[in-house]
C-alpha cells in the first residue's frame, strides 16, 4: 500500500521525536548494556526517570544493540496458546533491558522502524519486528529432560575420553571445563535464598566421619581396633591404590558422614565382621559440596548480551546432572576414575578458593554421604623419603566399635521390559 504524503510526514515527526529520548545508565538494568550510555554534552531528560542526566543512550541506539540477540530468546507466537503471547515491549522487558514501560515501548517502536527499513526485496517474508506481532519464549530444544542430560553431559565425557585415550596430562580443554564448571558452582547462592553457598560446606571442629574395614580373621580385628590411626586412617602413598577421587600413590582419606554409610562402602558380604572408627575434626574443614550440585543451586540471571551466555548457560545445566556422573558406581580400573581424579584434583590444587576436602553421595546406600579428605603436607613435605600423609582428623581406641554383617539389602532400577511371548514369537 502506498503511504499518502500527509502520513509520510507524521512518522516522520513521531521519528524525530523519538530519537530524542534518552535512557540514562541507572534505568538500562543489564550490565552488559549499561555502558554504551555515554557522556552527553549537555543535559537530557531519561524517559524511564524523568531525571535530567548526562550519562544516557538513546532508545534508538539500545534498539540496535538488542536487535540481532532478541531472536535468539523469543520466537513469533504460533497463536497455540491464547492468553500467553508477548507484545514487542514486553519481551524488551522479559529480556531485563529496562522495566520502566517507557523505554519499553520507545525500544519496541524503534525495532518496528528498523525491521520497516530491511531491504525491500524480504518485503514478503515475516520480519521478525514487524508491527503488531506477538512473540513466546523460545522452545527448549530437548525432547525431554534426558535428552538434554544426554547432550550437557556430553562435554563431560568428551572430556573424560580425552583424558583416558588423548592428551591426559597438561590438557588445556578440559581445564577449561573445569574453570568453567567452578566458577558457575562458587558463584551460586542456596535456592532458598538465605545468601549462603550450598557447595561450601564448613565443618567445625569435632564433627564426627566414620571410617571402616573388613577384619578377614581375629589379629587383624585386634590390630584395627587397638592402632586406629595406623590401621584405619589413609595408607602410606606406596600403597595407595586408585580411588575415584585419588590416583595411585597419591592417599586421600575417604569417610562417611554415618555408620552405615562406611560399612556399605566397604562392600562386606554377611557374617563379615567389619571395625569402624569415629574420626572428629581437630579444626575447622572447608568441604567442596558436591551433593549441592543435585538441585540446591541458585544462580543469578544471565544477560542475554553477555557473549558467553551460550556456554555459561550450557555449564549451569551441566551443574545439574554432574553429581550423578561424578557419583556413579565404576569399576577400578586404572582409567575408570580418571575423570574425578583430575576434578578432585583441581579443586584440590586449581580452584580459586581453597577447600580441605570433597563430600559427594554414597553409590552404596541411599542418602549416604562420603567425605575425602586432602592430606596437609606441604610440597616440600612431599618429597621427603619417610613422608606420611596426614588429616586433620583423630582418633583413639575409644572411639572404634566392632560389628557383624547380618543382611545386605538391594534395590533395582528396571531398564528394559520383559519381550511379550507373542512379540518374541
Amino acid at each position: 500500500m502506498i503511504k499518502t504524503l500527509e502520513k509520510m510526514r507524521q512518522e516522520l515527526r513521531e521519528r524525530e521525536d523519538q530519537e530524542r529520548d534518552f535512557v540514562c545508565s541507572n534505568c538500562i538494568e543489564d550490565p552488559f548494556l549499561q555502558p554504551y550510555a555515554s557522556h552527553l554534552q549537555s543535559p537530557r531528560m531519561c524517559v524511564g526517570c524523568g531525571e535530567t542526566v548526562r550519562q544516557a543512550i538513546t532508545t534508538k541506539r539500545l534498539a540496535e544493540l538488542v536487535r540481532p540477540v532478541l531472536p535468539r530468546h523469543f520466537e513469533i507466537d504460533q497463536g497455540h496458546f491464547p492468553g500467553y503471547e508477548f507484545t514487542l515491549a514486553v519481551i524488551v522487558g522479559k529480556a531485563r533491558i529496562c522495566s520502566k514501560h517507557m523505554v519499553q515501548e520507545s525500544v519496541a517502536k524503534w525495532l518496528e522502524v528498523l525491521d520497516d527499513e530491511e531491504d525491500e526485496s524480504e518485503s514478503e517474508k515475516d520480519h521478525f519486528y514487524a508491527t503488531g506481532q506477538d512473540y513466546q519464549w523460545v522452545k527448549s530444544p530437548f525432547e525431554d529432560e534426558e535428552h538434554e542430560r544426554w547432550y550437557v553431559v556430553g562435554d563431560w565425557h568428551h572430556a573424560a575420553t580425552q583424558l583416558t585415550h588423548g592428551r591426559r596430562f597438561f590438557n588445556e580443554r578440559v581445564r577449561e571445563l573445569f574453570e568453567g564448571i567452578l566458577h558457575e558452582a562458587l558463584a551460586a547462592k542456596g535456592i532458598d535464598g538465605d545468601g549462603l553457598r550450598p557447595i561450601v560446606k564448613d565443618v567445625p571442629i569435632g564433627f564426627e566421619f566414620f571410617r571402616a574395614r573388613v577384619a578377614n580373621n581375629l589379629d587383624e580385628e585386634q590390630a584395627f581396633s587397638t592402632d586406629p590411626t595406623g590401621q584405619l586412617g589413609a595408607p602410606p602413598k606406596e600403597r595407595a591404590t586408585n580411588g575415584r577421587m585419588n590416583p595411585a600413590g597419591i592417599p586421600f582419606l575417604y569417610m562417611a558422614d554415618d555408620q552405615c554409610t562406611c560399612v556399605a562402602e566397604v562392600r562386606p558380604s554377611i557374617g563379615d565382621t567389619v571395625v569402624v572408627g569415629r574420626f572428629k575434626a581437630t579444626k575447622p574443614l572447608r568441604i567442596f559440596d558436591l551433593t549441592a550440585l543435585s538441585g540446591r543451586l541458585s544462580h543469578q540471571p544471565l544477560s542475554f548480551f553477555d557473549p558467553s551466555y551460550e556456554i555459561r548457560n550450557q555449564r549451569r545445566t551441566l551443574l545439574r546432572y554432574l553429581h550423578g556422573e561424578i557419583s556413579r558406581p565404576a569399576k577400578t580400573h586404572d582409567t575408570d576414575y580418571l575423570m574425578t581424579q583430575a576434578f578432585a584434583e583441581y579443586i584440590r590444587f586449581d580452584c580459586r578458593e581453597t577447600f580441605d576436602g570433597l563430600a559427594f553421595r554414597s553409590g552404596q546406600r541411599a542418602d549416604g554421604i562420603n567425605y575425602v579428605l586432602f592430606d596437609t603436607a606441604t610440597e616440600e613435605e612431599r618429597t621427603w623419603v619417610k613422608w606420611k600423609p596426614q588429616f586433620d582428623v583423630k582418633i583413639s581406641p575409644a572411639d572404634v566399635v566392632v560389628v557383624e554383617v547380618s543382611a545386605v539389602e538391594y534395590s533395582t532400577v528396571q531398564k528394559k521390559t520383559f519381550a511379550r511371548r507373542d512379540d518374541a514369537e
